[in-house]
């Protein structure tokens, strides 16, 4: 499998394809001669007899008896083994999800789906930490890696509040407020017959900017020159601090990462194995670590299993 690096680190296949990544575990499984049992669903774990732990399948299989497991699990979301690792006291953080865009309805962003916005800068409201990068305008509010950015950040506390939350969007993180003052006020003396509407401030899209114009109360046909002191007020909030309001996460889909699982501080890094029950291993997401980007959480899962299958075989 050939790899290739993105400009922020994430390494992925030239393919593009998640099964070739499927496939190249499924081949190396095969030429180690590794057993593969499919349609297999383990619904329990028990300590047995001579340090031994009893695996229990939903489907008919007789208990099988190993002396360490590896869960490589994914999410534990919604898993009935959640209740069998309390029964073996291993520490858990709540399971919340991460990495999900932010449901919308506001008239700034009716019939834009599509549009995307190279760099913004956005933050709940009330903290002072903003998250940057790419924003995109969706069918049912905004995404991006900017909105994925802020719900892997603040995970927890979005949801405490139920995904119900107020965000700030500055359209033009690299100008500051008095920096954009002296930006319009040099388009209105040597551009002041130009429309408003005509003239977007680089690097806002023109429809995006068109109806950030509109929703100020700016009518199509002012000029710079013609632009009120109250309509630069409003026009400069609607760029450096536009309010909207988070009405849920998107829905159409599973989110693909989850915050929370097995206790980071319950794990020895150097073998992945459980300090609270010796024999247990655990790798990827079931461990309460989420990366900002999908990426990251896929090498997080092959880095963990690799230290945990390296350790398991010097057993």
């Amino acid at each position: 499998m050939t790899l290739k690096a993105e400009a922020d680190g994430r390494m992925f296949p030239t393919t593009d394809r998640s099964d070739t990544v499927i496939d190249c575990f499924l081949n190396r499984a095969r030429e180690c001669r590794i057993p593969l049992f499919r349609n297999h669903p383990l619904i329990g774990i028990r300590q047995g007899d001579d340090d031994c732990f009893v695996l229990e399948f939903g489907n008919e299989v007789a208990p099988v008896l190993a002396r360490s497991v590896c869960f490589a699990t994914g999410s534990l979301k919604a898993s009935p083994l959640l209740t069998q690792l309390e029964k073996l006291n291993q520490p858990t953080e709540t399971l919340v999800p991460s990495l999900f865009a932010f449901n919308v309805k506001d008239p700034r962003l009716n019939d834009l789906a599509g549009v995307a916005h190279p760099w913004v800068a956005i933050r709940r409201e009330g903290q002072k930490s903003p998250q940057l990068g790419p924003l995109l305008i969706t069918h049912r509010g905004v995404s991006g890696p900017a909105v994925l950015r802020l719900s892997a950040w603040e995970a927890r506390e979005l949801a405490q509040s139920d995904h119900q939350f107020t965000f700030l969007i500055d359209w033009l993180p690299e100008i500051e407020v008095a920096k954009l003052k002296e930006r319009f006020a040099d388009i209105r003396q040597n551009q002041g017959a130009k429309l408003i509407r005509n003239t977007p401030i680089q690097p806002i899209p023109r429809r995006l900017w068109e109806r950030i114009v509109t929703c100020c109360g700016i009518d199509d046909q002012i000029t710079w020159g013609h632009l009120s002191k109250t309509a630069i007020h409003k026009l400069l909030e609607a760029l450096k601090a536009a309010s909207f309001h988070a009405e849920g996460k998107t829905t159409n889909k599973d989110e693909f990462v989850t915050a929370g699982g097995i206790q980071r501080h319950s794990i020895d890094f150097r073998t992945m194995e459980s300090r609270v029950t010796p024999g247990l291993f655990f790798v990827g997401e079931c461990l309460d670590i989420d990366g900002i980007t999908g990426g990251f959480n896929f090498q997080a899962a092959w880095t963990t299993a690799h230290i945990a299958a390296t350790a398991l075989a010097r057993r």
